[in-house]
Order: C-alpha cells, then sequence, then structure tokens
C-alpha cells in the first residue's frame, strides 16, 4: 500500500493511535500483528513532501526505520520543481551516505528495489514499485527483457550496425510502457523502447503524457515503437471495431504529435478531441517527443510512412525477402522525394534463434522455428479471413497458402535467423547486405516454446558473440 500527497509528519501519531484502538476498541476482525507493525513490515509506504522539511522527514525515520517513507516526484504538477526536485531532498544534510548514494532519480535514472532473497513479505519483485514514486532505499539490477543498445544522447553503449539492436523476449506484454519504465530504472546505459504500442486502442493524450514522463525518467533514453497490429483479437476484446483500426491509428498519432508541440487540438470526427495541452518538454535535448518508429506490414503502409519521415519496424513473416526490398526501394523513393534527410531508417524484426551445437532428431521434431510462422497465418485464430480492416482477401490467402507450405529447411532460410554464434554473424549479414537495413529486432522466443534459461543462452551468444561483429 502506498500513500501518496497527503504529507507524512502524521505518521508517528497515527500508527500510535491505531495501535491503542486495537486493544481498546477492537474491529471487525482479527489482527495478527499491531498496526504499527503492519506499518513496518515492508508493504507500506508514504510519499514525503519536501514542504514539511528534514526535522521531521529525520523524526518519522527514527521512529519506523528507513524502509517506510517513499520518494514521490508528483510530476507534472506545478509544485514537483522537476527537474530539481530530487537535488532539493538531497540537500538535507542530515540524510545518511548511503541513502545520497542510491538517490532513485537525478543523473543515475529512477531505480526501483529487487525483493530481498527469502524474504516473504513482499509479493513480488516490483511490490515496493508505485507509478511516479520509488522508495528512498533501493538496490540495483541490470537484467532486463526488452531493450535496445543504441548510442543515446546521454552517452549510452553503442552496439550493432549504424543504428540499433533490439531485444524482445518471450510473448506480447500487457502493458509495454511499464515494463519500459521498469527497464529504464534498473539501467543506466540501454535505450528501451516498445515494439510496438497499439495507438488504437489507447486514449492518445494519455499516452502522449505517459510516453513524455517515461522519456523524462530515462533521460531520453526511450524509443517509441507504434502500430495497429494485423490481428482483430485484441480489438474485440476491448470492443474496437478493427476496420477503424487504420483511421483510428493515423488520428491519434496526429493528435499526440500536436499535444507533443503544445499546440491547441481541433475536434475531429472519431475522437472529438479538444483541448489546450500543455507544452511537454523533453529532458535535456528540448526535442518534443522521443524517437519515433512505426510497424509497415502492408504495401500501402511504406509510401504513407515515409513521406511522414518515420523510421520503420518490418519483418518476414507475411512477405518474401524479394517482396520486402520491392516494398522498401518505395519506401526510400517516397522518403527522398518527400524531402527527407538520408534514405530512411529500417529496423528488421526477426526470430533469432540460438541452434544446439548438434541439431538431434528431437529437436526437428518438435519444429520450433516452424511455430514462428503460425501466429502470423491469416486463417489463425484472431486472424479470419474477410474481416474489414485486414486487407484484401486474395492477399491474405496468398499469404496463407504459402506460409502453409513452408517446409522446415525453408523457414530456417527464409524466416528467421538460426544458428550458433558465426552461423547467426554470416546471417545478418546477408539480410543486411539483402535489405539495406540499419538495425535488428530480435526475437528470443516468438514461439513461446523456449524456456528461460534457453533464452538466456541466445542473448548470450548474441551479446557476446553476434552484437561485437557489428560494432
Amino acid at each position: 500500500m502506498g500513500v501518496l500527497e497527503c504529507g507524512f509528519g502524521w505518521l508517528p501519531f497515527w500508527a500510535k493511535r491505531m495501535d491503542e484502538q486495537a486493544v481498546y476498541v477492537g474491529g471487525t476482525a482479527p489482527l495478527k500483528h499491531a498496526p504499527s507493525e503492519y506499518i513496518t513490515s515492508g508493504r507500506f509506504f508514504c510519499s514525503i513532501e519536501r514542504h514539511e522539511g528534514e526535522d521531521l522527514f529525520n523524526y518519522v525515520t527514527s521512529v519506523f526505520g528507513d524502509d517506510v517513507l517513499m520518494y514521490a516526484s508528483d510530476y507534472p504538477h506545478s509544485e514537483c520543481q522537476f527537474p530539481d526536485s530530487v537535488d532539493n531532498i538531497l540537500k538535507w544534510t542530515s540524510l545518511k551516505p548511503e541513502t545520497q548514494a542510491q538517490a532513485p532519480l537525478g543523473q543515475r535514472g529512477p531505480v526501483l528495489p529487487t525483493r530481498p532473497e527469502g524474504d516473504q513479505r513482499w509479493n513480488s519483485d516490483c511490490s515496493r514499485s508505485r507509478r511516479g514514486a520509488a522508495p528512498i532505499r533501493t538496490t540495483r539490477s541490470r537484467r532486463c527483457s526488452r531493450s535496445s543498445t543504441r548510442r543515446s544522447r546521454g552517452g549510452s553503449t553503442s552496439s550493432g550496425w549504424r543504428r540499433c539492436w533490439s531485444i524482445r523476449p518471450g510473448p506480447v506484454l500487457s502493458a509495454p510502457l511499464l515494463v519500459a519504465s521498469w527497464i529504464a530504472s534498473r539501467t543506466k546505459r540501454l535505450r528501451v523502447g516498445t515494439a510496438v504500442q497499439l495507438l488504437p486502442l489507447n486514449h492518445p493524450l494519455r499516452v502522449a503524457g505517459e510516453v513524455t514522463t517515461l522519456d523524462h525518467l530515462s533521460q531520453g533514453r526511450f524509443d517509441f515503437g507504434i502500430g495497429r497490429s494485423g490481428s482483430p483479437r485484441a480489438y474485440d476484446a476491448l470492443g474496437v471495431p478493427y476496420a477503424e483500426s487504420q483511421e483510428r491509428f493515423f488520428e491519434a498519432l496526429e493528435i499526440m504529435l500536436e499535444a507533443w508541440k503544445g499546440e491547441r487540438l481541433q475536434p475531429t470526427r472519431a475522437s472529438s478531441i479538444a483541448s489546450s495541452t500543455p507544452r511537454w518538454r523533453r529532458a535535456r535535448t528540448g526535442a518534443p517527443h522521443p524517437p519515433l518508429r512505426m510497424a509497415a506490414t502492408t504495401p500501402e503502409t511504406f509510401p504513407r510512412v515515409a513521406r511522414m519521415g518515420l523510421p520503420i519496424f518490418v519483418g518476414l513473416r507475411g512477405m518474401s525477402i524479394p517482396e520486402l526490398t520491392e516494398h522498401l526501394g518505395v519506401y526510400r523513393a517516397a522518403w527522398r522525394e518527400a524531402g527527407h534527410p538520408g534514405d530512411g531508417d529500417v529496423c528488421l524484426r526477426i526470430p533469432m534463434l540460438r541452434r544446439p551445437h548438434r541439431e538431434t532428431p528431437r529437436w526437428r521434431s518438435r519444429g520450433r522455428p516452424s511455430r514462428t510462422t503460425s501466429s502470423a497465418r491469416p486463417t489463425s485464430p484472431g486472424r479470419p479471413l474477410g474481416r474489414a480492416g485486414t486487407g484484401p482477401v486474395e492477399r491474405r490467402v496468398a499469404q496463407a497458402e504459402r506460409l502453409a507450405s513452408l517446409s522446415y529447411d525453408e523457414i530456417l532460410t527464409t524466416k528467421v535467423a538460426f544458428g550458433t554464434g558465426p552461423g547467426l554473424v554470416d546471417r545478418l549479414r546477408q539480410l543486411r547486405d539483402a535489405l539495406g537495413v540499419t538495425g535488428i529486432a530480435a526475437e528470443l522466443n516468438p514461439g513461446g516454446l523456449l524456456s528461460p534459461e534457453q533464452e538466456m543462452r541466445s542473448l548470450r551468444i548474441l551479446t557476446h558473440e553476434v552484437m561485437p561483429s557489428f560494432k
């Protein structure tokens, strides 16, 4: 439980009164512990208010210890004193050196704690983390689940060729921005991004505000990948017509771009959103929003995105290499015609699987790489043919027949990157030269059949043997 924005000096009196009332008055349910013991159990936190001052902070911590009070920035309220809110707290001379060294924000970026080994009071690894808040006493971890290691404006490490490497393990995330915030809090040099956030299923102003906050908290290390998804399943679950997904996507993107500029929004037919929005400023760079990258999966999308000047994600599940090469040619031509500098920016999203040193018949019989294409088949559940918004029926029938006819060996050579470290290096070089891509988004467990240990082995090969070859 976290108590925010109501001060903290009242805690000792409240705890003493609750202890007394629990004994004298009783309650509707028996308590196993005194109320004050629940406060100090590691599952209750109260945010500090700078205005209550250092003396009151010291008194409360002398009563409850160091694990109850929690720093909260109060961003984006005007009284939060951002970006100096952390420095103003650290000016308190009585803070313990270890507390100052583990400051949750500032140049280090936000930090959330890890679960103490064997501590059963904690419900989950992130039970202490709260939106917009982090405890003062924290520990660090560099383990992350999806990140990119492109050089950032804040001195992030550069890995991969020219632009970016992205790593995406496991199944689709239900809350990508929350996970990105958690990753950013536990790293200092990695860039973090989404691939992709579905704009039609979210209110654009809310997403714009959350993305801006995440960009601030990560100190400019966030890349915002956006798309609308080729599957109606999520739309059906939320009651949003998939036939409107493309219109809703570009409307939401337009609203977000205008909001980031601080312009007054005009009502549109689909959303009727009109408001005067604040001018959100990015940390350190002053740019209106973090870098954007859009998923492009249909032929008509490539020139439209190029004219907007947006980098793209592409994949090989629904297209062959010759087909994708043709569409990328259209994308780059439209990019140049629109007057944008350079030749566009393309990141290839591809399943990347570590092959055992000896490919056994059991590995072949399980057909793990073939699982990577099953979710992309237009006839799979949630992708019925003929649904409005899913594209021409003829195109999707052709995709279904082509994917269904692929053999195991054809999947290995046309749809995935599969092999040992040197084999993966050769495969990625071939794709780079054939498609002219500037980055890779590696899916380490696209079929959802690999164990965490197998994913980690693939990740170690990728980071230790493959990525250094492209520096």
